[in-house]
């Protein structure tokens, strides 16, 4: 018993939530509306990774003297 192939862009419905598979894909790689989203989607995760980093940094220097200059021996 042969597998079903399939043709370009007739993925199986387990599929269509990846970017660029299937026809309603939000965040699809092939029409520009759907790029635009996942820059922005990627910009934001970038943006809310600095904030974090920034706070933890600084919470980090404001309760530790690790920052404090030391002999080196």
């Amino acid at each position: 018993m042969q597998r079903r192939k399939y043709k370009f862009n007739e993925y199986p419905i387990v599929f269509m939530w990846l970017p660029g598979f299937g026809e309603p894909a939000l965040f699809s790689l092939y029409s520009a509306f759907g790029a635009m989203w996942g820059i922005l989607l990627v910009w934001y995760v970038i943006y809310l990774v600095n904030i974090g980093v920034t706070i933890y940094y600084n919470h980090k220097l404001a309760f530790t003297r690790s920052h404090e200059w030391h002999m080196p021996i």
